[in-house]
């Protein structure tokens, strides 16, 4: 099953905060964390908990699929028939247009 858009854009959001804060210098790229002989591909921004944006991991493609795949399985089955909608996430706007998903607090 597809994330709900809600969660998409939270997600979204949190990766353009990343891609913003790299290219002004705000965070800049680490190496994987499980660095070894088993890492594969370029390294990506991991994030444990989306409603802290900047707030990431580094790890190669290989340890960030393995590493997600818990996270998604929890998703899923938290949500699995849920029928009352989230939250509609704020957005406003970062310097140089990048729009930011701030989910509201209770």
């Amino acid at each position: 099953p597809a994330l709900p858009v809600e969660e998409q854009r939270r997600r979204a959001s949190a990766r353009w905060a990343v891609k913003y804060a790299l290219q002004k210098g705000i965070l800049s790229w680490g190496r994987c964390e499980q660095d070894g002989p088993d890492c594969r591909g370029n390294v990506e921004a991991h994030h444990e908990d989306y409603d802290q944006p900047l707030k990431v991991r580094w790890l190669c493609v290989r340890h960030h699929r393995i590493e997600d795949g818990p996270k998604m399985r929890r998703f899923l089955k938290c949500n699995e028939g849920a029928t009352e909608r989230l939250p509609q996430p704020k957005t406003r706007i970062l310097p140089a247009g990048i729009p930011m998903v701030a989910t509201p607090s209770n």
